[in-house]
């Protein structure tokens, strides 16, 4: 009752995503909807609740704002807000029978945005957009012991701060501790899921992988974005 639509931002694999405004802070923010009748898509969305939300208020010891539930700052310790999309809110609308989660409205649309309107062939920003996804990529893989496995330009989001975060963690996969502590060459696995024409070699031939699958494609988009087309 506290959201007003103001429009489809769009939709992807598992779910279709609303701008919407929360009337008590005033604050735009995205709504990704699904139907839990579908169970599939009810545990990509796990998945990505698990990886925005339960992986920040796990850590304790640095500095960036969450917000939780009333949509007010909640300190959490490490400082991935510049390079993951913020969560909001999550909760299931009975009537409907869907769920929905809240997370950070990006205004400038993704690097998909820019690859259609003929890429970017300055080095420089570039340069930039990777060291922000690579941050990220640093949050996951190390700290949260997670593979992404989904990395491509849509899945890049951009505001008008000149911010480019890491979005859509449905595809997620999070690694046991007693894998990592083997070393990142025993936390491979060989689940088939994400973008194919963005996926490592290792992964399009049904082979094991691991943490660096996600470099790979973070490699591909970046020449995509250089090309303004898939090379």
């Amino acid at each position: 009752d506290e959201l007003v639509s103001l429009g489809e931002l769009g939709y992807g694999a598992c779910s279709t995503v609303y701008k919407k405004l929360h009337l008590p802070s005033l604050r735009i923010v995205a709504e990704k909807k699904i139907s839990v009748s579908d169970a599939q898509k009810c545990r990509q969305i796990v998945r990505e609740l698990q990886t925005l939300y339960l992986a920040s208020i796990s850590q304790s010891a640095q500095t960036v704002h969450i917000w939780v539930s009333d949509l007010g700052p909640f300190k959490c310790p490490f400082s991935v807000q510049k390079y993951i999309v913020d969560f909001y809110d999550a909760f299931i609308d009975l009537d409907n029978g869907q769920l929905s989660v809240l997370v950070e409205y990006m205004d400038g649309g993704s690097l998909q945005d820019v690859v259609d309107s003929g890429g970017c062939p300055h080095e420089t920003v570039l340069a930039n957009i990777a060291q922000r996804i690579l941050n990220g990529l640093v949050y996951l893989h190390s700290i949260r012991n997670c593979i992404h496995r989904d990395i491509k330009p849509a899945n890049l989001l951009i505001n008008h701060h000149g911010d480019v975060k890491i979005g859509d963690f449905g595809t997620a996969r999070e690694c046991s501790a007693s894998v990592v502590d083997r070393g990142c060459d025993a936390a491979n696995i060989m689940t088939f899921v994400g973008t194919v024409t963005y996926m490592s070699p290792e992964r399009l031939l049904g082979e094991r992988y691991d943490y660096t699958a996600d470099i790979w494609s973070l490699g591909m988009t970046l020449m995509t974005c250089a090309l303004g087309r898939f090379p």
